[in-house]
């Protein structure tokens, strides 16, 4: 098992840094508020041209006050406890192996192979893992 532990991380780590996912740390609610808000205020004081104004400005500020809250989904990934990697792993093992009548042997290879279809698997249990048992909010 730790052998396909290993094999599965790395495949996990390939796609998820493919596919460029992202994890947002904290904050992605203050910031859409602060958007919003912003938004709001600019509309009643200046109507239409506000709204674009107050969007922008508090697009700015939330992105500059909320920098550096973003990490990579593959950092997010390494940095993991051994057992929740050997969770994320044992997941994603099952949705390999429920595939019809293949070996895991045969499913890492068609991931590592570019698969779209095996590949989309893997990221969707990843993605799931992440926002649902590590309550993160995962951005693709």
């Amino acid at each position: 098992m730790v052998i396909e532990t290993e094999i599965i991380m790395e495949v996990i780590v390939d796609v998820t840094k493919e596919r460029g996912l992202m994890v947002c740390l904290s904050n992605s609610l203050k910031g859409g508020a602060a958007v919003g808000g912003a938004a709001t205020v600019g509309s009643i004081l200046l109507g239409p041209l506000g709204l674009l104004v107050g969007g922008t400005l508090g697009g700015a500020i939330a992105s500059y006050c909320f920098n550096g809250q973003y990490k990579s989904a593959v950092s997010v990934i390494m940095d993991m406890p051994q057992q929740k990697k050997d969770q994320l792993a044992a997941k994603v093992i099952r949705v390999l192996q429920s595939l019809d009548a293949i070996d895991l042997a045969t499913a890492t290879a068609l991931v590592l192979r570019n698969n779209e279809n095996v590949q989309e698997l893997v990221l969707k249990e990843v993605i799931n893992y992440l926002s649902q048992d590590m309550k993160m909010n995962v951005i693709t």
